[in-house]
């Protein structure tokens, strides 16, 4: 509970990575970190964990394999398709915890139409999402 930091969010409390570790991928890996996830979890009703981006480093990799589910998130032109597609193909392992993809730093016109995508067919969610994007 000492390392947990409140916010100005009611109810939202944060816990900071700190330093970087020697070796984070052996961390996130330790019987300790588990630990730390199960205490986390009894404590709230939603655990977020942000990981370095999904090519670069293994780190969100390793945390898929412990947590609920797993999120994307994508900045508005700044990641090349053939990248969003090695980063899809390295997580298909864990497509069944696949939850979506989040479109970030996107700036919309007053003119332009906004849309929602949402589909719950066998298809898997990595070649729908691909073909909606190639549309």
């Amino acid at each position: 509970d000492s390392y947990l930091q409140n916010t100005r969010v009611p109810h939202l409390q944060v816990l900071v990575a700190g330093s970087l570790p020697p070796n984070p991928a052996e961390l996130l890996n330790s019987h300790r970190m588990k630990e730390l996830i199960t205490t986390l979890r009894s404590k709230a009703d939603v655990v977020l964990f942000d990981a370095p981006p999904a090519l670069a480093i293994a780190d969100a990799s390793i945390l898929a394999t412990m947590t609920d589910g797993l999120i994307v998130a994508v900045g508005a032109n700044q990641i090349r398709p053939n990248t969003l597609i090695r980063t899809i193909d390295s997580l298909a392992t864990m497509q069944e915890k696949f939850l979506g993809f989040i479109l970030t730093k996107f700036r919309a016109n007053n003119n332009e139409q906004h849309y929602y995508y949402y589909t719950d067919d066998n298809q898997s969610k990595s070649n729908r999402f691909m073909k909606w994007l190639k549309r």
